[in-house]
C-alpha cells in the first residue's frame, strides 16, 4: 500500500473510533453539576445564582531547573536537577478579557483539579490556576523547602507567563497552611528565608496580594501530632525491641477498649494523650536523627539519606470519638477518611512512606519550618479564613486559630453552617461558600464578578414584553454622533495552505484575489475581492497552531510582547470595518473612554514596505490607516480607512506558500 493511502486508512480508523468515544464527566462534576434556570428566568437557589458558568481546562506544564540536586531526585526518573510541575487551568468559557486575577490552588502533594472546592470556583466566574507540585501524589520524600519553590513557580507563571496582575492563593486544606508558609516568605527579607542547604536567596519569591485559607489545619505536622497513635512506641506497633514501653502506652489505644477508657473523655486523659502523641513525634525525630549520624560517621558504608521507613498508627484522635472535644457539627465514629480504625493502619494513610530529611520536613511538629500558626502572624496582604461548621478533617480549633494569630489588618473569618470538608453531596453549601468567596473578592477589587439577586424582579405581564420594548428603545436606533460604519472592509481567518486557499476561493468560488501583503514574522495576508470594497482576507502564519475549537481570538500578552497575533486554522482572527479616516482618532478615544477594552491601539499605518508599517500618515505607500482594539469576549476588532483601492493584479505581489512550507525548529 502506498505510504499516503496507510496514512488515509490510519486517519480513517482513527475517525472511527474518535465517534465512539464519550466525555465521560468526573463524579465530582456529576456530583455538582451547573444548574439551568428555571423556566422563568429566576434563580430560585444559591447554586443557580452562583454557579452560572461552563468553563474550560488546558493543561499547563511548568519546567524549571534548580541546582543542588547531587543525584537525589525528587521524583521516579527524570534528568537530575530538572522539575516539572504539571497543572490545570480552569477559565470560564464567558469571561471578561480585562480580568486581571489568578487564584492559585496548591496542596503539598494532592492534585486538586477535580476538587469540588476547585470547579466551582471556576463555575462562579473566576479564574483557577490549580497547580501541582513536584511531590503530586506521592510524598514519601517530600521537603516542604522545595514545596515553596514550586508555589513561587506558580505564583511567577500566572504573573510573567499567562500576565495576570494579580494572584490570590486559595488554599484549600493541606494547601491553606502552605499558603501562609508561602506568602509570609514573600513578605520576608531573602536572607532570612528558610532553605534546606541551597542557595534559596537566589529564588524569587514574588508576593500574592489576597489569600484565601479554606478548611484548613495549621499545618501537616501539627495535624500529623494530633492524629498519632501513641500507643506505638516508636514506628512499629509490633516492634519487639520496644514490647516493654508499648505496654505501658497499651492504655492510651482508643481503638481497644479493653486498656482505654471509653468516650466521653476526662480533660485529664485527653491531655496526657496529646502529650503522648508529641512524645512518639519527638521520639521519632530524635531516631530520624541518629540515622543520619550514621550515614554522616559511615559515610559511603551507611544507608543513604534518603533511606525509606514506615510509619505505623496515624489517624487516632480522641475528636474522632468524642463530639465535645473541639466540638463542631461532624459525625461521631467517623472521619474525613473513613472509618478511623481502619484509617490508622491503612496503605495510603498520612505520613505512611517517610524518608529521614522528609520526616524533619514535613512532618516533625518541633522542626517543620512549614508550621501555618507561626507564618501567617508574618502575613500582611488581606486574608479570608473560611471554616465549614461539620468539617470532619480540620478541628474548628485550627482555623480560629489561624484568624486569631493572622497579622493582616484586613482580615474575616466566614464559617459555613452544615458543610462538611468536602461539600460531599452539598452543593447548596459549597454555593454558599463560593457565594461569600466571590463578595469577598469583590469588595477588595481583586474580581468584578456580578451575583445576581436571589429573585429577580418579577417582569410586567411575565411574558418579558416590557424588558423587549427597553432593549429596542435603548439599542435599537442610531444616535446623531454615532460612528460613521460603512459597512465591513474585510473579515480575516486564518488559513493552513495558503495556495490551497487560493484554489478553492479563486479557483472554485470566483472570487478575485486583489492584494498579498508579506508579514515580517514570514507569514501572509491575502485578500479576496467580495465587491463594493468588500474582501474575504486570510491569514497564513508558520507559527500557527492547528485547528483547535475554542481558539477563537488572539492571544493579547503575546501581540504585545512578540508583536505577532496567529490564531487557530479556521479561526476568525479579527474583524474591520470601514470608516472616514478623519474620524480615526476621535473614535480610537472614545473606545478607550469606555473601559470596556482591554486595549486600544494608537494610529497604525499599513504600507507597502518590508516592514509592512510606515511611522509617517503621509506616507504615499499607505494603503490601510487603522485602529485595534478588543471587544467584550476578547474578539480582534479593527477600525481601518482604506486609502488605495486594489485593481487589476498590481496587488499581487506575492506567491502563496503551501502547508508543507514550514520553518525548521
Amino acid at each position: 500500500m502506498h505510504k499516503m493511502e496507510k496514512h488515509g486508512v490510519a486517519r480513517g480508523r482513527i475517525r472511527s473510533i474518535a465517534s465512539h468515544i464519550k466525555c465521560v464527566p468526573l463524579l465530582a462534576e456529576t456530583r455538582h453539576v451547573v444548574p439551568d434556570m428555571q423556566d422563568n428566568g429566576e434563580y430560585g437557589t444559591t447554586s443557580k445564582r452562583v454557579f452560572r458558568f461552563q468553563y474550560q481546562r488546558k493543561p499547563i506544564k511548568i519546567l524549571f531547573r534548580e541546582r543542588g540536586g547531587g543525584g537525589h531526585n525528587d521524583t521516579y526518573a527524570g534528568i537530575d536537577g530538572v522539575v516539572m510541575l504539571k497543572g490545570e487551568l480552569l477559565i470560564p468559557s464567558v469571561s471578561d478579557p480585562t480580568y486581571h486575577t489568578m487564584l492559585i490552588v496548591m496542596h503539598p502533594s494532592g492534585l486538586l483539579h477535580d476538587l469540588p472546592m476547585t470547579q466551582a470556583l471556576a463555575r462562579a466566574g473566576l479564574h483557577v490556576f490549580s497547580c501541582g507540585t513536584r511531590y503530586a501524589n506521592n510524598d514519601t520524600g517530600l521537603m516542604m523547602e522545595k514545596v515553596l519553590r514550586d508555589m513561587a513557580q506558580a505564583v511567577q507563571y500566572c504573573k510573567q507567563t499567562l500576565g495576570y496582575k494579580k494572584v490570590v492563593l486559595a488554599g484549600w486544606s493541606g494547601g491553606g497552611s502552605l499558603s501562609c508558609y508561602y506568602q509570609a516568605t514573600a513578605e520576608r527579607v531573602a536572607a532570612a528565608r528558610a532553605t534546606d542547604g541551597d542557595d534559596a536567596t537566589a529564588v524569587q519569591f514574588p508576593s500574592a496580594d489576597a489569600m484565601l485559607v479554606m478548611a484548613a489545619h495549621t499545618g501537616r505536622a501539627q495535624i500529623l501530632t494530633e492524629w498519632l497513635d501513641p500507643s506505638i512506641f516508636l514506628l512499629s506497633r509490633n516492634d519487639p525491641a520496644h514490647a516493654d514501653q508499648a505496654k505501658a502506652l497499651r492504655k492510651f489505644n482508643l481503638y481497644d477498649t479493653r486498656y482505654s477508657p471509653s468516650p466521653p473523655y476526662t480533660s485529664e486523659y485527653v491531655a496526657q494523650f496529646r502529650e503522648a502523641q508529641r512524645e512518639r513525634s519527638r521520639r521519632i525525630t530524635r531516631w530520624v536523627h541518629g540515622e543520619l549520624d550514621k550515614v554522616r560517621a559511615h559515610g559511603a558504608n551507611a544507608s543513604p539519606p534518603s533511606s525509606c521507613f514506615v510509619v505505623e498508627g496515624t489517624m487516632m484522635d480522641p475528636r474522632w470519638l468524642d463530639g465535645s472535644i473541639d466540638a463542631n457539627g461532624r459525625a461521631e465514629g467517623t472521619c474525613f477518611l473513613g472509618d478511623p480504625r481502619v484509617a490508622n493502619d491503612m496503605p495510603t494513610g498520612l505520613a505512611r512512606f517517610c524518608t529521614l530529611p522528609s520526616w524533619l520536613s514535613q512532618w516533625s511538629f518541633e522542626e517543620s519550618p512549614a508550621d501555618g500558626l507561626q507564618h501567617i502572624k508574618n502575613v500582611r496582604v488581606p486574608t479570608l479564613v473560611l471554616e465549614n461548621s461539620c468539617d470532619d478533617a480540620v478541628p474548628p480549633s485550627h482555623l480560629r486559630g489561624l484568624f486569631a494569630a493572622c497579622g493582616a489588618t484586613d482580615k474575616q473569618h466566614i464559617v459555613i453552617e452544615g458543610a462538611n470538608h468536602y461539600y460531599d453531596g452539598q452543593k447548596e453549601h459549597l454555593a454558599k461558600a463560593v457565594e461569600e468567596l466571590l463578595c469577598w473578592l469583590n469588595h477588595r477589587g481583586l474580581v468584578h464578578v456580578a451575583i445576581p439577586t436571589a429573585i429577580m424582579e418579577p417582569r410586567a405581564g411575565g411574558d418579558g414584553t416590557e424588558a423587549l420594548q427597553v432593549t429596542q428603545a435603548r439599542f435599537g436606533s442610531v444616535a446623531s454622533d454615532s460612528f460613521e460604519i460603512k459597512g465591513i472592509n474585510h473579515l480575516a481567518i486564518t488559513c493552513s495552505d495558503m495556495e490551497r486557499t487560493c484554489r478553492f476561493y479563486s479557483g472554485v468560488l470566483g472570487m478575485r484575489l486583489h492584494k498579498t501583503i508579506a508579514l515580517p514574522c514570514g507569514g501572509q495576508h491575502f485578500f479576496f475581492d467580495l465587491g463594493d470594497g468588500n474582501s474575504l482576507a486570510f491569514f497564513w502564519f508558520p507559527n500557527a497552531p492547528p485547528a483547535d475549537p475554542g481558539s477563537s481570538a488572539p492571544d493579547l500578552q503575546k501581540m504585545l510582547t512578540t508583536g505577532q497575533h496567529p490564531t487557530a486554522h479556521g479561526a476568525m482572527n479579527h474583524v474591520a470595518f470601514n470608516v472616514p479616516e478623519c474620524h480615526l482618532e476621535a473614535y480610537r478615544t472614545r473606545i478607550e473612554a469606555s473601559k470596556m477594552s482591554s486595549f486600544v491601539s494608537p494610529v497604525v499605518y499599513h504600507a507597502d514596505v518590508k516592514s509592512g508599517f510606515s511611522v509617517d500618515g503621509t506616507d504615499g505607500k499607505v494603503t490601510f490607516a487603522s485602529v485595534y482594539f478588543f471587544g467584550p469576549d476578547g474578539e480582534l476588532l479593527e477600525l481601518t480607512s482604506q486609502r488605495h483601492t486594489f485593481a487589476g493584479v498590481g496587488g499581487i505581489k506575492h506567491v502563496p506558500r503551501t502547508a508543507l512550507f514550514r520553518p525548521q525548529p
